[in-house]
């Protein structure tokens, strides 16, 4: 800084003067996202609804969420992936790390923390995806339906919450009672699945990514059915 003085004699003054700015600018994001969060974000435990007409008019999006979320463990690429999914309207869609899943919900964007003990998780609900329900209820002794949208799984294996969206190119399964995983497209066409309808056929998706069943077509191995575990599912 000495050397730099003598060559420009007002750099301490612009050094002082970027500080005093920069710390500014701090203070008034921290001011601008407190009154949002009082305004317009729950906090129940680890447990965060933001509403997302809010987020929408916020001055920076990407900005909030890392103010909002900055105790959630989620990287700039998932806050990227957070800002896509409030913007396009991405209902059902989820973001999750190690910990977190974030998913939106209506008007809110839901953070919940992913729950390892599946059971407290499993209840009779329905839950709505677009124009359709998704009909979740533990069974005892199940009943296994000829109606291609239901179907029975293991519930140890799920994990909250789950996600319905079309296929994507890419998705991968392990079909029900084969040893490798195959591409949701192959399994389409091995099925004979009606190319008309093959663009929009749905897959249900685990909180940690897994594709639990190709609905209307095929459940996955690794969420078949186990004694005294069963839960039913279904796409009205």
């Amino acid at each position: 800084l000495p050397l730099l003085k003598e060559i420009n004699p007002s750099v301490e003054q612009s050094v002082l003067n970027s500080i005093y700015n920069l710390k500014e600018s701090s203070k008034f994001i921290d001011e601008y996202l407190q009154a949002f969060i009082k305004q317009h974000v729950v906090f129940d435990g680890d447990n965060v609804e933001i509403e997302v007409e809010a987020l929408l008019n916020s001055k920076s999006i990407k900005t909030v969420l890392f103010g909002v979320l900055e105790n959630h463990h989620f990287s700039p690429r998932q806050i990227d992936e957070l800002v896509h999914l409030v913007a396009k309207s991405q209902t059902g869609k989820q973001i999750s790390n190690e910990k977190y899943t974030a998913f939106k919900d209506r008007n809110k964007l839901v953070v919940k923390p992913i729950n390892e003990d599946h059971n407290e998780e499993l209840v009779i609900d329905q839950i709505p995806f677009g124009d359709v329900q998704l009909s979740i209820k533990p069974v005892v002794n199940p009943k296994f339906s000829s109606n291609q949208n239901i179907e029975v799984v293991d519930g140890l294996a799920l994990k909250l919450p789950l996600t319905l969206r079309t296929w994507q190119p890419g998705d991968k399964m392990k079909p029900l009672g084969m040893t490798n995983s195959k591409l949701i497209s192959d399994v389409l066409t091995d099925e004979k699945y009606p190319s008309s309808k093959k663009n929009n056929a749905q897959v249900l998706v685990n909180a940690d990514g897994k594709i639990i069943w190709l609905v209307g077509v095929r459940v996955s191995e690794a969420f078949k059915y186990a004694d005294g575990n069963g839960v039913e599912i279904a796409v009205i």
